[in-house]
């Protein structure tokens, strides 16, 4: 990555916060952003237990599944 493309997190936080705020709603409400990280973390860790775990998921479950579970968590 050359000079000009690394940029600073502060830098892309600011740009962030900049595009938020064009909204009227602006940011989630702490305990909105709470709620959504816990079910995500949630579906998560269902996953890892059944993929790791003592309980694994019936023959008729597709692994995409955790897969994609996996992928969105880390969206988020």
């Amino acid at each position: 990555m050359s000079e000009s493309e690394q940029r600073s997190l502060q830098s892309m936080q600011t740009e962030v916060d900049d595009y938020i705020q064009q909204f009227k709603t602006g940011y989630f409400s702490p305990l909105g952003q709470m709620a959504r990280l816990t079910e995500e973390v949630g579906e998560l860790a269902r996953e890892v237990n059944h993929y790791y775990g003592e309980k694994q998921k019936k023959q008729t479950k597709n692994q995409r599944q955790y897969q994609r579970n996996l992928e969105m968590s880390f969206l988020y």
